[in-house]
């Protein structure tokens, strides 16, 4: 996290060795144009063999200061609260959608935080740090239906369809457009383009029992002999 504009930045690791988090630390660098000048953190043990020994080997000869605190200080409540506005924002998102767990959307909470107003600066982490108002026009609801575009390839036949449907999980930094989560092929991916239908969620198309495909978008309770749907439909049994 910037420690100016409060804008933040993830890097997923695979693994905590010093020379994973050197090239992740290299990448963020070249990425902010700026030099780091100073690294607060504690002695966790993400932090014990890998950056502490970048810091200490080669952070001297490029000014890094490296400012160790005792676990539990009061220094890093700034990255604490943080990460744990965070996770809540990705436990919010995730229950009103309705997805699995494997499907976290911390990326994409992390996408909105550095886009909407930060009452620590009086100002949105986007702008301070590129200094530009930051474009949220194309956002869409964590969850919701989408409609996305199969491109006509020679593979596909006259009367395939147009499009499949997915689910929205959001956006990142570091790459153009949505990604959607398609339930039929266990799969996720990021696309170009889709429309959107916020009024539907993944939770609401995966909670009926029924095998139409016409009803499977709606959400049904039974009630003496009769089924009434959540959006204003029944069917009779």
């Amino acid at each position: 996290m910037d420690g100016h504009s409060r804008f933040v930045t993830m890097h997923l690791l695979k693994s905590k060795a010093a020379e994973v988090v050197n090239i992740h630390t290299k990448k963020y660098a070249a990425w902010a144009e700026r030099q780091a000048r100073r690294s607060q953190a504690d002695g966790g043990a993400e932090i014990k063999y890998s950056i502490r020994q970048i810091l200490t080997d080669k952070g001297a000869s490029k000014g890094i200061e490296h400012v160790k605190v005792g676990p539990k200080s009061s220094q890093l409540d700034l990255c604490e609260r943080t990460h744990q506005s965070i996770v809540e924002m990705t436990k919010s998102m995730m229950h009103h959608a309705g997805f699995p767990r494997s499907l976290w959307p911390l990326r994409n909470a992390i996408y909105v935080k550095n886009r909407v107003y930060n009452k620590g600066t009086n100002a949105i982490p986007f702008e301070e740090m590129f200094g530009s108002k930051p474009d949220i026009h194309h956002i869409r609801t964590f969850g919701s239906l989408a409609y996305v575009h199969v491109p006509v390839v020679p593979g596909r036949r006259k009367y395939h369809d147009n499009v499949k449907l997915g689910f929205v999980l959001g956006y990142a930094e570091d790459i153009v457009g949505c990604k959607a989560y398609f339930p039929g092929e266990h799969t996720a991916k990021f696309v170009p383009g889709l429309r959107v239908s916020e009024d539907v969620m993944y939770r609401d198309r995966h909670t009926v029992g029924l095998n139409e495909p016409d009803l499977e978008s709606l959400v049904f309770t039974r009630t003496s002999g009769n089924v009434i749907c959540t959006m204003k439909k029944w069917v009779q049994l």
